[in-house]
């Protein structure tokens, strides 16, 4: 009964557009982990926990993917245990937590009845908040158009489940993709929320709220809540594994730190996150969208792990003044 009642002030929170929403984002540990690994990954997060207090954590699901344009990928790839599997771990471990929890909807035509097992999982598993990412192909034995249609039709007959979606505003400038249309699209199929891949590019975090915005108001709906996610880089091999995962970092960010140390690396990611963040909250103000942020941790270095918590205390501070 109390997972229940924590799960729907949850759910009212995310809808609740009179207050923000601040996040941390986790991912599985290696498939292969042994229990020592797994119980330092745990620990791990109880301590951010502990610190931060966050109104909830995502557990991203991580797929292995080419990188974007002529970059090398600058870390290999682990596989990871599932995001189901380990939010369910997690819930059972840190009791009170919210979880929202990536489901990667696969990206081949599948039938009814495999989707169907999938979504099964979820609620076998007890999941109440998933973000549904990828889906663009066919169910074909079904009216649907998308599998993430079909897994919004099926979020529909499970009233507690509340279902979001991924956004990636960098793909007005990667390939003129309309953005703004994806996210009016989900938003009138169901999504309850959007949360971003990591931004640092506000150009197109403007264009899409402000398209956003004036779609919404076309078809007079409410528009969703957007979390934006930012994590910091203290290196070089970061902003690489960032451009490899199609994050627009304008290059004028490479002429900026040159051949700084570490440090300045960090000072200046945390400077455009919180100039990022202050710019989006006086758009939600103009437009009336709902926000959010979430902090990411991108690669395993310490610096990036340790400053992360500082950069959340801040976004927070700022949310609590601004919003």
């Amino acid at each position: 009964m109390l997972y229940n009642n924590m799960h729907s002030e949850f759910h009212k929170r995310i809808r609740d557009n009179a207050r923000g929403i601040a996040l941390y984002a986790f991912v599985a540990p290696n498939e292969s982990a042994s229990v020592y690994s797994r119980t330092n990954n745990l620990n791990r997060i109880r301590d951010i926990m502990n610190e931060c207090n966050p109104d909830g954590i995502i557990i991203y699901d991580v797929q292995e993917e080419k990188c974007r344009g002529n970059i090398e990928r600058p870390f290999r790839f682990n596989k990871k245990e599932p995001a189901h599997i380990y939010s369910q771990f997690l819930t059972e471990n840190l009791q009170g937590t919210n979880i929202i929890t990536y489901i990667a909807l696969p990206n081949e035509n599948i039938s009814s009845v495999e989707l169907t097992n999938r979504m099964d999982e979820i609620i076998r598993r007890d999941i109440k908040t998933v973000v549904f990412v990828g889906g663009s192909s066919k169910v074909i034995d079904s009216t649907c158009d998308t599998i993430y249609s079909c897994a919004m039709l099926y979020k529909k007959k499970i009233l507690d489940i509340n279902a979001g979606a991924v956004t990636l505003p960098d793909r007005y400038i990667k390939s003129g993709w309309n953005e703004h249309d994806v996210l009016l699209n989900k938003t009138l199929g169901g999504s309850d929320f959007f949360v971003s891949q990591i931004v640092y590019n506000f150009e197109s975090i403007e264009k899409l709220l402000r398209l956003y915005s004036a779609g919404c108001i076309d078809n007079n709906i409410k528009p969703a809540r957007i979390i934006f996610t930012f994590a910091l880089f203290a290196e070089n091999k970061t902003i690489q594994f960032m451009r490899c995962l199609g994050i627009d970092i304008p290059p004028e960010i490479d002429e900026k730190l040159g051949t700084n140390h570490d440090k300045s690396y960090i000072e200046y990611s945390m400077e455009l996150c919180i100039c990022n963040w202050i710019k989006i909250l006086d758009l939600k103000k103009e437009l009336g969208i709902p926000v959010g942020f979430s902090v990411d941790i991108v690669s395993g270095n310490k610096m990036e792990y340790s400053k992360s918590i500082e950069l959340y205390k801040k976004l927070e501070n700022i949310m609590k003044e601004l919003y």
